[in-house]
This record gives structure tokens, C-alpha cells and sequence, in this order.
């Protein structure tokens, strides 16, 4: 049943981001415009079905706005100004919608959460949150284009060596409040170089500083170099568990693995947002 119409604009912040964060301080995050709501409503439901109900949803336009209040989401408004319909990959609404994203994953950091930030067109099937309290060292942790499991079929760490020499990807991200510097950088160099895709800078500021040293036992990596000398820890979330459209749908790594995925984005198909619902 459908809440009545609300004339309110809350705004993302500190208390809002606490009030729905995790006894442990962990959030889920996601952003929609009007054109993408059902992919929102399919990760809710998908949400409290896993029993997560630690999640907030940013929207970019009134419309949107509206309709996640009607469906009773705890939602924020960001008011982009972009356009309600579909972005289209490439495109100057696509380019300026990741400058808002970066902007949340900012606003995010700063409210001292530690959050998960994914794009609508993912969903969820696993709760992923034991998984990132097991990588407690962890900053930043992303995932990746990477095609195949660096580790092989057995294992459900974190991605090898040679999974950091792969395009990260951002579909989700992440971030705990320690790497707020990081991200002031990213957002900065975002708003310097706005022609640029969000995600390529992303990798770049990462890599900053980026230690030599190999990998801690749980895969984590000494990358970007703090002002204070100190290196955060990333690592490359497993494209067997946190995977894109190839490794689930096309090599279904995770069928291979008899396992379940945690994530699946619906990246690497080609029928645009249409393609992504079916």
C-alpha cells in the first residue's frame, strides 16, 4: 500500500546517515533518478528480504524523490538537475552524473560512516556486510573488470596481485571513514577534470603513493599515500562473489564455485536500461 504524497526534501545528513547505519557503523547506499526507480524498488525488497534494513536511498530528482517516499524508502534528495530519463552511457548527463556521485561518496565519508555505495543497476543476493567485517583493515575496497578469478575456483578472498593491474570498477565502492583524504583528492580532481570518467580518476588518485610491498595475507594492498605518510588499505573485491553481467551471466564463475554471489552488476550487456531489466 502506497504512503501519501510528502511535500518534504530531507537532505543527506549526519543523523540521518547514523540513524539507518549498523550497529557496527556500516551503510548501504544507492541513487536513482524517476526512469530507474523500479531497479531501486527490486534492491529494497532485496534488502529486507537478507534482513538488511541499513540502507538509504539518494534521489536525483523530485519525481524520484516522491516515489520512494510513496513506497516508504528512507531516501535523501540530491537535486542534480539532470534529466529524468535515461543517461546513456558516455554521454554529458552520464559525465555529470558521476560528479554527483563522487560529491555523495564525499558527503557519505563525511558523516563518519563506513558505507557501501553501488549503483541501482546491481542486486544483491547475499548480505555483504560479514563480509566486509571480516576485511576489518580494509579503507577502500572496490570492484573489478577483471574477466577471470585470480585465485581460482576454491577460494572467496579478495582478488590476487594481478587483480590490481585490472580497471577497478565503481558500480561498488567501499569506503570507510578513514579514507576521507582519498576521496576529498578523488572529488577534487573529478571537479578539475570534469571531461574525464569518474571511475578512471578513481583508480588514478588510488594508486598515489602506491606502495611496492606486496599484498597482506588477506590480499589487502598499500595504496594511496596520506599527507601523514601512512598508505590506506584496498583491496579487489572477488569478481566470483561481487560480480559484473560477463562473470555471472557469460563465465558464471559463481555456478562454477556452487556458490551464491553477494553483488551482481548488470555491466558488459548491450541493450542499454532495458537490457539491465531483463
Amino acid at each position: 500500500q502506497l504512503l501519501p504524497a510528502s511535500t518534504e526534501k530531507p537532505k543527506l545528513t549526519t543523523a540521518l546517515a547514523k540513524k539507518h547505519a549498523s550497529k557496527d557503523n556500516m551503510l548501504i547506499v544507492t541513487y536513482v533518478n524517476y526512469n530507474r526507480l523500479d531497479f531501486v524498488y527490486t534492491l529494497v525488497k532485496q534488502l529486507i528480504a537478507l534482513d538488511n534494513h541499513h540502507f538509504l536511498v539518494g534521489a536525483l530528482d523530485e519525481d524520484a524523490l516522491r516515489g520512494l517516499q510513496t513506497h516508504g524508502i528512507p531516501a535523501f534528495f540530491m537535486d542534480s538537475g539532470l534529466t529524468t530519463k535515461d543517461y546513456g552511457w558516455g554521454t554529458y548527463n552520464f559525465r555529470q552524473l558521476g560528479l554527483h556521485k563522487v560529491q555523495l561518496v564525499l558527503d557519505l565519508v563525511k558523516t563518519g560512516v563506513d558505507c557501501l555505495t553501488i549503483d541501482a543497476d546491481a542486486f544483491i543476493l547475499r548480505d555483504p556486510f560479514p563480509y566486509f567485517r571480516d576485511l576489518a583493515e580494509a579503507d577502500v575496497l572496490m570492484s573489478s573488470d577483471h574477466l577471470v578469478a585470480t585465485n581460482g575456483l576454491q577460494d572467496q578472498g579478495l582478488e590476487g596481485d594481478s587483480g590490481f593491474h585490472s580497471a577497478f570498477n565503481i558500480g561498488y565502492i567501499f569506503i570507510r571513514a578513514t579514507a576521507l583524504e582519498f576521496v576529498q583528492k578523488w572529488r577534487d580532481l573529478c571537479h578539475q577534470r570534469k571531461n574525464d570518467w569518474d571511475q578512471v580518476l578513481f583508480a588514478n588518485v588510488l594508486r598515489l603513493g602506491s606502495s611496492y610491498l606486496r599484498t597482506t595475507p588477506k590480499r589487502l594492498k598499500h595504496m594511496y599515500k596520506t599527507n601523514n605518510g601512512t598508505h590506506l588499505m584496498a583491496g579487489v573485491l572477488p569478481v566470483s562473489l561481487f560480480a559484473s553481467g560477463h562473470t555471472f551471466f557469460v563465465s558464471r564463475i559463481a555456478h562454477l564455485m556452487h556458490t551464491h554471489p553477494y553483488m551482481v552488476h548488470t555491466t558488459f550487456q548491450y541493450g542499454g536500461a532495458q537490457g539491465k531489466r531483463h
